[in-house]
């Protein structure tokens, strides 16, 4: 690849710092998060109807604003360039997402930002929801009536020397004894 000028590499610093205020801007887990009540009352009621929160929208006048005057100085075809264009338009979709809370267009946004639950993941032949079915299979495994949480055996140090004393020939043979 070739060098960049000082020039170019000034060009690329300035619309980095301009995406990184732009997404600075964007909290989307800040922003779709629910007040403490609405989660109480959502799993108080054995979570059989979703809640109806209160989102605020992000205003994306700013975020694009900065997105546009960095891909003003964007212009190339290295990685480099290429990379700052794709986080570009992350930082114009997230913007559009957190503008459109509560609508369908939040839904289809976030699954071209994020993916949906059956979306192929890295390796192209599970989903997340392929993960999330095989771990709750996991841990059910795992349910109260299965769980023993008795507190573990206080050994003195001559208990545990009589314990060991047993258990290792069992492994290792007579040999670790002297």
């Amino acid at each position: 690849m070739d060098e960049f000028s000082t020039q170019e590499v000034e060009r690329l610093e300035k619309a980095a710092d301009l995406l990184f205020q732009a997404e600075d801007r964007l909290p989307v887990l800040k922003t779709i998060n629910w007040s403490r009540q609405v989660a109480e009352d959502f799993f108080r009621n054995d979570a059989k109807e979703l809640p109806k929160p209160d989102y605020t929208p992000i205003d994306p006048a700013p975020s694009y604003e900065q997105v546009q005057a960095a891909r003003a100085l964007i212009d190339g075809s290295s990685p480099v360039h290429e990379w700052l264009g794709r986080i570009a338009d992350q930082t114009e979709r997230t913007a559009a997402m957190l503008s459109s809370l509560g609508t369908k267009a939040f839904y289809d946004l976030s699954c071209a930002l994020y993916g949906s639950p059956t979306t192929p993941i890295a390796d192209g032949k599970h989903t997340g929801l392929d993960l999330a079915k095989r771990l709750d299979s996991l841990l059910s495994e795992f349910d109260l009536g299965t769980l023993r949480l008795e507190a573990p055996p206080r050994l003195t140090a001559d208990e545990l020397k009589k314990e060991l004393d047993r258990l290792l020939p069992e492994h290792f043979g007579r040999m670790h004894q002297r």
